[in-house]
């Protein structure tokens, strides 16, 4: 695996270009593997962000059809890797979000390529930082001097952490450069001295460059001569603690940016920075324009849809659903991709859901609301805090309001704990409420600081909608509202009841019910200073109620977004929830090479019997498209179709694995999967199935696969040819102590030792899944434990085999 990585402007697609002209590489273009999770269809979104910015097809910006059109870019890296000897992409860090992005980056690459290699592109910082105006017509700098600054401190990272890097600085590619990327590629270059030039430093021009970046410009300049020597001499710890000062002096005139009063902190995205979206954007964080711009904020379940309706019955109010332009950036295709996500959630067309065709299509966020204000007074959106990352979501929002919006109108909305949290079941049969806790705190935490940091807001409770909070909005948006009294009603709390409540998450309900009185009456009260201390009370206080849900072992943390929370999904995974439907539930269990696929073999001979292979539901999510996305992992295997490998027809296929299981419960009597703990994160494998199978499962039927340990974690170098074995010994013991939680804890079990598989082991599965097994005796034998050899135990793992 190959990356370039550096700064905007400093060379990396020059970089790329050259490399690319080698056959045995490939490089992508900026596809940012690091943010793509496993997104399905990664070839299409590729080419549709190159096209976008009308680059002619090429290597540079095409991704070939070297994988399914449903596939992930792991997918169309293995592709590339089977056609050409070193794949991977440049990264260029922009003005949007550095820190994050590099934060990020070299996270992701710490832990999946710590071993590849990095072609590292350090530029001047005038040159780097100026390159945007000449380019894109950019008039606001500061976001590309911070950008440059976070890449910089990255690459530093990457120089002082990972084994093989190659530094290239923009001004001094000479043939000793090209010789050192020949050398940690192990492979020639022929054509990259013909591609690849220096680029001299340009004449200094302090008129060139912004008053308020003057300072900070200097210090670069200073800087960078020092670091290049640095970088260029690192051999040990001698030269890391030259690497260390200058992180920290770039730490330093970061920090000086920061606190620069001049500075206007702009949030665009590199791929965006069209000079008139841009400063389009500058006129609605005028202040004047500000002014007219109209928020309403709350947790998820909190009224604001019910508001957003209220406010929208006026003509002179056009508020969208959950634009988020927060997290849009500058991205173009706006209206279809808010249109798109309504749609998908069958709301019917409305004020509320539909974005009306004011602006070009291919126009931004930015186009629409400029649009929205020719024709109504007040535009904006309604902003629901969900179950998914909720902290991060609040962070952001804050963050981008008080850079672009603080003058605006924002409507609280507030609603008792108990009744927010307790809503998504009845909603959506949403079982899992912790991450819905976790949201309802730190929304409320979030609308704290708006009413205590933002000059223009008004809150509204729920619980207490009167005439003086219609007065109360009316006057913030100097705006009469006289249907809002005649749309917008209170809900009173009902009354309590605790086996309503989840058993885990009762002391934090009852922490925030304690809270939500005082809250109310600080966020009322509000006036200046006196009251700010209260809210910043309450603030401390649902931290430490968070803190506690963290630390709460019953809990786990759920990756559901509210788009995929389909109701007739819910509903069935309720279903399927139920005790007499989870008796028909069976999951294989065990370590890899345990035997777990010759038991799943022996136990689908029999046609009552459907389980599949490592389907993983417990990842699954409700994510749509399942079966195939298990087919295509199954065929990458090069398995041949079969009961073992293949998964039928028997659901939509834009179902979940919900639905297969439901339809495969209508054609079996026993349903379910085998599971095997791999090299891959076996402990958060272990708990994720755990906490899963206790939620969902606790009276399904568990056939637990354990083999002797030699056998077991030495299979992996006779069958793969695995040399390095610590990771499978980590993993033998994760999934035996899982093996155990299960055998202790969940009611329907039944052990098998592969050392020792009898007529009675063949009884007991019978009777624990209530069926006949004829045939598993004919299929699944005894393994017995190979004699003991110590030469075939690697030194560092012998003591911890015997």
């Amino acid at each position: 695996m190959l990356f370039v990585v550096g700064a905007a402007r400093s060379g990396t697609t020059a970089l790329q270009t050259a490399l690319n002209a080698s056959d045995d590489v490939f490089l992508l273009g900026e596809a940012n593997f690091f943010r793509e999770n496993l997104k399905r269809g990664f070839r299409a979104r590729y080419n549709a962000r190159h096209q976008v910015f009308g680059f002619p097809p090429s290597k540079q910006n095409d991704c070939p059809a070297v994988a399914p059109e449903s596939g992930t870019w792991v997918d169309t890296v293995a592709g590339l890797l089977a056609q050409h000897r070193l794949v991977g992409e440049t990264i260029a860090f922009g003005a949007f979000e550095p820190d994050q992005w590099v934060s990020e980056f070299l996270a992701f690459q710490r832990r999946y390529f710590p071993a590849a290699a990095y072609i590292l592109a350090f530029r001047n910082p005038r040159d780097a930082i100026l390159s945007p105006t000449d380019t894109w017509g950019v008039q606001e700098l500061t976001p590309w001097a911070k950008s440059y600054i976070e890449a910089t401190r990255g690459l530093i990272r990457l120089r002082r952490d990972f084994p093989r890097t190659v530094p290239v600085f923009l001004e001094a590619i000479e043939p000793a450069t090209v010789l050192a990327i020949e050398r940690c590629l192990d492979c020639p270059m022929p054509q990259f001295s013909a591609l690849m030039f220096s680029r001299a430093e340009s004449a200094r021009d302090p008129e060139s460059i912004p008053p308020e970046l003057r300072e900070a410009m200097a210090e670069l300049e200073r800087l960078y001569p020092l670091l290049r020597a640095a970088v260029e001499s690192l051999a040990g710890s001698d030269s890391r603690g030259a690497l260390d000062a200058i992180d920290a002096e770039l730490a330093g005139v970061l920090r000086r940016l920061d606190a620069n009063p001049l500075i206007l902190r702009a949030n665009l995205a590199l791929g965006a920075t069209r000079p008139a979206a841009v400063a389009t954007l500058s006129q609605l964080s005028h202040p004047v324009s500000q002014r007219r711009m109209l928020f309403v904020v709350g947790g998820a379940h909190s009224g604001t849809t019910e508001l957003q309706t209220a406010l929208n019955a006026s003509d002179d109010v056009f508020l969208l659903g959950e634009a988020n332009f927060f997290r849009e950036g500058l991205r173009p295709g706006f209206r279809a991709r808010y249109w798109e996500r309504h749609r998908a959630l069958t709301h019917p067309p409305s004020k509320q859901t539909d974005c009306p065709a004011v602006a070009p299509e291919s126009g931004t966020w930015v186009e629409t609301v400029a649009a929205l204000l020719a024709q109504h007074r007040l535009v904006g959106e309604k902003v629901d805090f969900g179950a998914i990352e909720a902290g991060q979501w609040v962070s952001d929002f804050l963050a981008f309001h008080q850079r672009h919006f603080r003058s605006a109108a924002y409507i609280l909305a507030f609603r008792n704990p108990r009744d927010t949290i307790l809503s998504p079941p009845d909603t959506w049969g949403v079982q899992q409420l912790a991450p819905w806790t976790e949201s309802y705190i730190a929304a409320t935490r979030g609308l704290i600081r708006l009413r205590r940091d933002f000059p223009r807001t008004v809150p509204v409770f729920l619980e207490a909608i009167e005439s003086a909070t219609v007065l109360a909005i009316e006057r913030c948006l100097e705006c009469p509202m006289p249907r809002l009294s005649a749309l917008m009603f209170s809900r009173a709390e009902p009354p309590r009841d605790r086996e309503s409540i989840p058993p885990e998450l009762r002391e934090a309900m009852a922490e925030l019910e304690r809270l939500y009185p005082l809250l109310r009456a600080a966020v009322e009260s509000f006036v200046g200073s006196d009251s700010t201390g209260a809210l910043d009370a309450i603030d401390a206080e649902l931290a430490e109620v968070q803190r506690r849900l963290d630390t709460n072992q019953l809990i786990r943390r759920a990756n559901l977004a509210l788009g995929e929370m389909r109701s007739a999904t819910v509903a069935t995974l309720a279903q399927l929830s139920e005790p007499e439907n989870q008796r028909r539930m069976l999951f294989v269990v065990g370590a890899a090479r345990s035997g777990t696929t010759e038991l799943r073999t022996a136990l689908n001979a029999s046609g009552d019997v459907f389980l599949l292979g490592e389907a993983n539901f417990f990842r699954e999510d409700l994510r749509p498209g399942f079966r195939a996305r298990y087919n295509a992992r199954h065929r990458a295997f090069g398995f041949p179709p079969g009961k073992q490998n293949d998964c039928p027809a028997v659901a939509p296929e834009s179902g979940t694995w919900v639905e297969t299981v439901a339809g495969l419960l209508a054609q079996h009597r026993l349903v379910g999967e085998k599971i095997a703990f791999g090299a891959s994160d076996p402990g958060q494998w272990v708990s994720e199935f755990l906490v899963f199978q206790r939620r969902y499962f606790p009276a399904a039927a568990y056939i637990l696969a354990f083999r002797n340990p030699r056998d077991a974690i030495l299979s992996s170098a006779t069958t793969w040819g695995v040399q390095e074995l610590t990771p499978w010994a980590r993993s033998y013991i994760e999934a035996t102590r899982g093996l155990i939680r299960l055998r202790r804890d969940f009611p329907r079990t039944v052990p098998v030792f592969l050392e020792t598989i009898e007529p009675a082991t063949v009884l007991a599965i019978e009777r624990c899944l209530d069926c006949p097994m004829p045939q598993f005796s004919a299929l699944m034998f005894s393994r017995a434990a190979s004699p003991p050899d110590p030469g075939r135990i690697p030194a560092e793992l012998r003591e911890t085999m015997t």
